[in-house]
């Protein structure tokens, strides 16, 4: 600097200091800009470079990124996280918000824990939270916040119900595009799902999965081409497989289940640790058919937030048509009043109808260059703020840009808030209770009535419903009258065999179902699905024998079904089916007493009759020893210790548990106790009786 003018290649320099880390929002830098456009003087030169040299220190050497002024996030929509530079809170506005946020990152870099605190802000805001949860992360969801509905395979969810803001060709037409869109078949299997589905809104008045699928197997027929026949076989394929996964979606009909408005208008958790296309499938339905009610109602307010848990599982483009199942909507989603929160661990892979749509983008610390590369050029980031981002970027730290008022990356931070992610298989069924307590009042009576059809060969056809579908489905438990009148009970009689099977019996297995009963098993199948449906029993997978393949599925009765049948239940314990079952298994083998003594189970030893018992023990007894069992499969460390004290007048207790329990208690353990696995006890004594 020569003189009193500062050189042009000065000034111009400490210009691009101020403009990259927006030092001109103080009011003293701007008055010096100001003078120096005026009349260039080196003495105002100096005094601004004094003035920001100690931000432009802290920029080069901590944090590249501008600060926002303070103040400048105003929106109503907190994000749960910060400013990094000052700790100022960061906020949208709603339609900010609409217009779709990213979170992208490696896996374990936070974008999951982040996502989840927005979420858990869109339900305080009262916005209808849609979760598509495909590393089944987020079920506890339905526990914090219980109006939220299950989608799964229990849920009665009218799949061929004909919405009644669409006419039915309308609706013909969103299905078959969506089939397209999501199965691996083009414009074939367009042509043959619109055909099936037309024949099938003709021959039923209530169709369900189930009748489309008879529709389409019945297409078939003599002198068709090899690729009539092809996609034929293909779609009836898929849609079998549908049925198998998602057995009560496929087998309610139109008119019954939860009505379409409801979801269209709650919120739902879709979580799911295989994905498929049938998954593909639900989760593009659910959205099209949320976007039509919004249109059609011209719902504007946002009022929905998707969170989309790894997008690239229903993002993705390897489709036949090569085009992601929801990128031809996703553009108009915010039109009515419907946002995305998005994560994902490769931004590359997904769509640019996404990318391009996306107002709001939260990067998290990622390993590949080429995802760096992307971002950089999606973000407008620096060579600086990019080699932060690459190298320097810590746990908790994300860069943050919008479309808001400031649109200029900011480093900011977020809490790594620790909550226990997964719900027991009771709270999960308590869930599902409490949405299928939303289905219709007739939905029990359709179904009934479907399976005497059935049950008497008849084709489901056009079933009578006490009334029409109504838009909002009323909150109803479905509910049998209570009486022991047998009659009274909407009941085919393979229902009622099977109920009163397993009523007086505690707890079966589906196997002994079909043993005992002699049923096919797609009878059995529909047959206990009813039962489920009604209340009357509950299904529950357990272990049943050791080895590979030991489970099975076991059948318990409810209180409800024992009043209306009118027996009382039997005594099989306080536990579980699991540990009911295990308990049966020893009364009916070797003759054990339940629940005497403070003991799960006590046999009075017989040579004659317990050699099995003698042989797997490995150890000396006389006739008449009482051996007190205790099947500990819950929490053996908590419990075992306080019966063994309890049953100290036997003459052996043995402590039945899980293989993986066995040694642990073996080392804690007194003399006269002994520690087995349950498994391989029952193994034993089968046969044994």
């Amino acid at each position: 600097m020569r003189g009193s003018t500062p050189s042009n290649r000065t000034l111009a320099l400490v210009r691009d200091q101020v403009q990259a880390y927006a030092l001109d929002r103080f009011p003293r830098v701007q008055a010096l800009l100001h003078r120096l456009d005026r009349r260039p003087h080196a003495a105002d030169l100096q005094a601004l470079m004094n003035l920001i040299a100690p931000y432009v220190r802290y920029h080069e050497r901590e944090n590249p990124f501008p600060v926002a002024p303070s103040g400048t996030f105003t929106g109503d929509f907190p994000l749960h996280a910060r400013q990094h530079a000052d700790g100022q809170p960061l906020t949208l506005s709603r339609p900010v918000l609409a217009g779709h946020v990213m979170l992208t990152g490696r896996s374990g870099a936070g974008k999951t824990t982040l996502a989840q605190q927005i979420a858990h802000e869109a339900y305080r805001q009262d916005l209808s939270v849609v979760t598509f949860d495909a590393k089944d992360d987020a079920p506890y969801f339905l526990m914090v916040h219980p109006e939220t509905l299950v989608i799964g395979p229990s849920t009665p969810i009218p799949l061929l119900e004909v919405p009644s803001w669409l006419s039915r060709a309308e609706y013909e037409r969103l299905l078959t595009r969506v089939l397209r869109r999501t199965w691996w078949g083009g414009q074939g299997t367009e042509q043959i799902g619109g055909e099936s589905l037309e024949k099938t809104y003709r021959a039923h008045d209530h169709p369900s999965v189930q009748d489309w699928h008879r529709t389409l197997l019945g297409l078939r027929q003599k002198g068709d081409t090899y690729n009539r026949v092809d996609r034929i076989e293909a779609n009836a394929a898929k849609l079998a497989q549908f049925t198998d996964r998602y057995t009560s979606i496929a087998t309610t009909p139109a008119g019954a289940g939860i009505s379409l408005d409801l979801l269209c208008t709650r919120s739902m958790y879709f979580g799911f640790r295989l994905h498929t296309e049938l998954e593909d499938l639900l989760a593009t339905w659910l959205m099209e058919l949320r976007f039509t009610h919004h249109r059609a109602h011209n719902c504007r307010a946002l009022d929905t937030l998707y969170l989309i848990d790894e997008s690239v599982l229903l993002l993705h483009e390897q489709t036949i048509t090569e085009t992601a199942s929801i990128a031809p909507t996703f553009p108009l989603l915010r039109e009515f009043g419907m946002a995305c929160l998005l994560t994902t661990n490769n931004y590359r892979s997904l769509p640019d109808a996404v990318k391009s749509n996306v107002s709001t983008h939260g990067v998290l610390a990622v390993s590949d260059a080429r995802e760096q590369d992307a971002i950089r050029a999606t973000l407008g980031l620096s060579k600086a703020q990019s080699e932060y981002h690459a190298i320097h970027l810590a746990p908790g730290q994300f860069i943050f840009k919008t479309a808001g008022d400031w649109q200029r990356p900011t480093l900011a931070t977020f809490d790594d808030v620790q909550v226990t992610k997964h719900i027991t298989t009771e709270e999960w069924r308590a869930a599902e209770a409490r949405t299928n307590a939303l289905a219709r009042p007739d939905f029990a009576v359709v179904m009934a009535a479907r399976e005497e059809h059935e049950s008497a060969g008849q084709q489901p056809t056009a079933m009578p419903l006490a009334s029409p579908p109504s838009r909002v489905a009323p909150v109803v438990q479905v509910e049998l009258r209570h009486t022991t009148k047998r009659a009274d009970l909407p009941l085919n009689a393979r229902q009622r065999a099977e109920a009163a099977y397993i009523a007086p019996r505690g707890v079966v297995l589906v196997a002994e179902v079909l043993r005992d009963l002699a049923f096919h098993p797609m009878q059995e199948s529909r047959a206990r699905k009813n039962l489920r449906a009604l209340g009357l029993i509950e299904e529950h997978r357990i272990i049943v024998r050791s080895g590979r393949g030991g489970t099975a599925i076991a059948l318990t009765a409810t209180q409800k079904a024992y009043d209306e049948l009118g027996i009382p239940k039997p005594h099989l314990g306080k536990g579980g089916a699991a540990h009911q079952y295990y308990l049966r298994e020893l009364r009916d083998h070797v003759g054990a007493t339940l629940e005497v003594h403070g003991a799960d189970a006590v046999i009075a030893y017989d040579s004659g009759k317990h050699q099995r018992l003698q042989d797997f023990l490995n150890i000396s007894l006389n006739n008449g020893d009482a051996i007190a069992i205790e099947v500990e499969v819950s929490r053996p460390t908590a419990t075992a210790q306080r019966n063994i004290t309890r049953n100290t007048g036997f003459a052996i207790t043995i402590i039945a548990t899980l293989t993986r329990q066995v040694q642990t208690l073996r080392a804690t353990l007194a003399d006269r106790v002994l520690v087995v696995d349950v498994l391989q006890l029952l193994d034993a004594i089968r046969g044994a009786a």
